[in-house]
């Protein structure tokens, strides 16, 4: 059984998630691709898992290309959904606008893989607005002078969740 994991990371969060789920499925074949860099065929696959981090309320453009052009080829396929987003309150939001409807309806799992505001890998405007969101998100966090965290980070636990459905949903049949 071949199982494709498609993604974009601007700043290696997603990637780190990626690299996380791929030693989980140790074992399988496992074709890890940056669709920034490369769009697959995903009718060569039996599994396909797919995803990115949110950035300005949208994916990147390679991950909604795919998510288009491959979609009749995705209905027919063992699917997992997956997205990160700096704000845990908003991920069903995102869920449901970003991933089309066929495919949430026929995926084994949509997971949520946390969220980070990095700097890494990012250009001037983009420091800029993490910045501002940061400093917000701070703000809007303290109680009585207390910083009291909403930020959901990375969750390491999500992703091993998704790689136990995946190996399930696979020796299923």
């Amino acid at each position: 059984m071949r199982i494709l994991i498609a993604y974009a990371s601007k700043n290696g969060s997603t990637a780190s998630c990626v690299a996380r789920l791929a030693k989980q499925l140790n074992g399988l074949d496992v074709t890890l691709a940056n669709l920034a860099q490369s769009q697959p065929n995903a009718a060569e696959f039996d599994m396909i898992i797919v995803g990115a981090a949110v950035h300005h309320h949208r994916f990147p453009a390679p991950v909604k290309r795919f998510l288009h052009e491959q979609k009749d080829v995705l209905l027919t396929k063992k699917l997992g959904l997956f997205l990160l987003c700096g704000f845990a309150e908003e991920q069903m939001y995102y869920i449901e606008k970003l991933f089309p409807a066929e495919l949430r309806e026929g995926a084994f799992e949509i997971a949520f893989f946390g969220g980070s505001l990095r700097y890494d890998g990012l250009g001037f405007w983009d420091k800029l607005f993490v910045w501002h969101l940061r400093s917000l998100i701070v703000e809007a966090d303290m109680s009585e002078g207390e910083y009291i965290a909403s930020m959901p980070g990375l969750m390491p636990e999500n992703v091993d969740r998704m790689a136990s459905l995946a190996r399930k949903e696979l020796f299923r049949d």
